[in-house]
Order: structure tokens, then sequence, then C-alpha cells
């Protein structure tokens, strides 16, 4: 992921906002997991991986 998208944290703060516990796209509007199980032939347990991954980083970059 890193090649396109950087690191993690500065991808979810500058792509993804979090409201009421699920991840969407900044630009989409779509939630997350809608948006990457059409992404790069991800795979539907690879889909989980990585929402669960971003949302994890979401609530800490995004921690009030």
């Amino acid at each position: 992921c890193a090649r396109c998208h950087g690191n993690a944290a500065g991808f979810v703060r500058s792509s993804l906002e979090l409201r009421e516990g699920i991840l969407y796209g900044r630009n989409s509007r779509r939630p997350v997991d809608s948006f990457l199980s059409h992404h790069m032939g991800l795979g539907a347990d690879d889909v989980e991986f990585y929402k669960k991954l971003l949302t994890r980083i979401a609530n800490e970059v995004f921690r009030q």
C-alpha cells in the first residue's frame, strides 16, 4: 500500500474520515469496505483485514 498511499497514518488523515465508527473515503464518501472490495483485486479476507487495520489507525489519529 505504501508505494501509492505513503504511510498508513498519513493516508488515513488525508484520505479517510471516521463517522459513527464507520470509515469512509473523503472524496468518494463510500464506506471503505465497499471501495476496497473493488480495489487492486483484494479478496474478502483482505478487505476485512484492511478495513479493521485502517479503522484502528483512524481511531488513533482522530482521537479527541
